[in-house]
């Protein structure tokens, strides 16, 4: 069952985002904020992370609760952060390992993210490799937690992404193409992060299961390439998937085409395009931090970008971009 939570009222401050109309009754546009990542790369860690994959934000090796928040401290109004969902790291991390040495590494992840988010408005969608044969374990492990709400695993492949040269296509692997049955009987959500030449073998996939939602991350991660010269191949892969019923798509790390992509006419018309084809309220703003901080867009940058994009939208629509289709979509109550 999804629920849309309503909005809260707020006291505008006086520097408003001036593109914007005032919203009615000096409410807030709530942020939430549906993928960041905190993360533990001392040294001794137990969160399962690794330091040799993640990066390090301004060098600090722990990015933990207390740092996200404090990164979208500077909001612009009429934006006010309202809590989130965590996405997991571990996906891209640990190339070479399988079996119940990987699985130890997703489990600690979610534990000690869960210890750190615990109380607070935050959601949990950590990782497990579908794949495996010890699939059912790890979800009935993960499942203890009630701000469980679905699993995500980093999927592209050529080019690769860490994990994904050690793994090949998991979209070809008839044992990945089992396990996500398992998905469909946890009634868990799939986020993934795949390659726009992944699209087509995507989307014949998942209208099998109708009944999972699925997240796709970051756009599809295209690269200014897939976007100019390749966008026969990216277009007619994203309109496969947004047939679907049950596929939303994040707006998020655009500085993965372009690190000024806020100046850039072709990734702004691409993310239009994306939410025509998928409509508004299967599309929401992330901050993926620390990632997207790490590569220069603080939230004074970023949420101001995401406000700019939002202009031509209904009052309505804005509050879905920000926070209503992500709380929906993954049942914030």
């Amino acid at each position: 069952v999804v629920t849309a939570l309503p909005a809260l009222n707020c006291s505008f401050a006086s520097d408003a985002w001036p593109g914007l109309p005032p919203l009615p009754g000096g409410m807030a546009l709530e942020f939430f904020d549906p993928h960041f990542h905190i993360w533990d790369l001392r040294e001794g860690t137990e969160s399962g992370h690794d330091a040799k994959v993640l990066l390090k934000p301004s060098e600090k090796a722990l990015y933990d609760r207390a740092d996200y928040e404090a990164s979208l401290e500077a909001l612009p109004t009429p934006l006010k952060h309202v809590g989130g969902v965590w996405v997991e790291g571990v996906s891209v991390c640990h190339s070479g390992l399988r079996g119940p040495e990987y699985s130890r590494h997703c489990l600690e992840e979610a534990r000690w993210v869960s210890g750190r988010l615990t109380p607070g408005p935050y959601l949990l969608v950590p990782t497990c490799a579908l794949e495996q044969d010890d699939l059912k374990e790890v979800l009935a492990q993960h499942a203890a937690d009630p701000k469980l709400r679905g699993i995500r695993q980093i999927l592209n492949c050529k080019p690769d992404w860490p994990r994904n040269g050690f793994t090949g296509d998991l979209f070809e692997n008839a044992a990945w193409r089992e396990g996500f049955k398992e998905l469909r009987n946890a009634k868990l959500s799939f986020d993934l992060q795949l390659n726009p030449n992944q699209y087509d073998k995507a989307a014949s996939f998942f209208a099998q299961f109708p009944e999972v939602p699925v997240i796709i991350d970051h756009l599809g991660t295209p690269t200014l390439e897939d976007l100019t010269s390749g966008a026969e191949q990216y277009w007619r892969g994203m309109g496969a998937l947004a047939a679907l019923p049950n596929t939303c798509i994040k707006i998020s790390m655009l500085h993965y085409p372009d690190k000024n992509w806020d100046q850039n006419p072709v990734v702004i018309d691409a993310v239009h395009r994306v939410i025509g084809l998928f409509s508004v309220k299967r599309c929401f703003f992330t901050s993926n931090y620390p990632v997207d901080l790490q590569e220069g867009w603080p939230a004074s940058r970023l949420l101001p970008a995401f406000l700019a994009i939002a202009e031509r939208y209904t009052e309505e629509e804005r509050r879905g971009f920000f926070s209503e289709n992500a709380k929906r979509v993954y049942r914030f109550e």
